[in-house]
């Protein structure tokens, strides 16, 4: 859990960046930014991030459980954690695809979707329950036997 923290941490400077290049690129195009809904999308991810540090470790709590079950003991290599950016990323996929599928999911995941201007700041807005919604698909990695330190580190740069 302290590793995934500290991704969040290192990332946080990186993040602010890249939304105030795309704040410059905007505004030289000559386009209006919508400063509330912006601010809105960003302070949405925040939000987010912090009810993410509150639960995660229960989750992985869980994930661990579900991982004492798998028959495969995956060991920590760097090619595990290279190779798992690609299963955690297409993990992710499915979850995505299941918000726009179903109802409960969609109950969730359609806060993403309520924006008027689609920019980097849309994908920032994430619903506060993202996590708890998401994170059943990767259950499916614990039976698989993926450590439970690779996904914390991989999930944390990846989603």
């Amino acid at each position: 859990m302290r590793t995934g923290v500290q991704a969040y941490v290192y990332l946080l400077p990186i993040l602010i960046f890249f939304l105030g290049l795309e704040i410059y690129f905007i505004r030289k195009r000559g386009r209006r930014i919508d400063v509330p809904e912006y601010f809105q999308n960003v302070t949405l991810s925040f939000g987010m991030t912090l009810v993410d540090l509150l639960v995660m470790g229960t989750l992985l709590r869980l994930y661990s459980q579900v991982l004492s079950f798998s028959l495969l003991k995956i060991p920590a290599t760097p090619f595990v954690y290279v190779s798992s950016i690609l299963l955690i990323d297409f993990v992710f996929y499915w979850a995505h695809v299941a918000g726009h599928r179903f109802p409960f999911f969609w109950a969730v995941h359609s806060v993403h979707h309520q924006v008027r201007d689609y920019n980097l700041s849309a994908g920032f807005r994430q619903p506060w329950l993202h996590k708890l919604n998401t994170f059943l698909f990767y259950f499916v990695l614990a039976l698989m036997g993926l450590p439970v330190e690779v996904l914390t580190v991989v999930y944390a740069v990846v989603v």
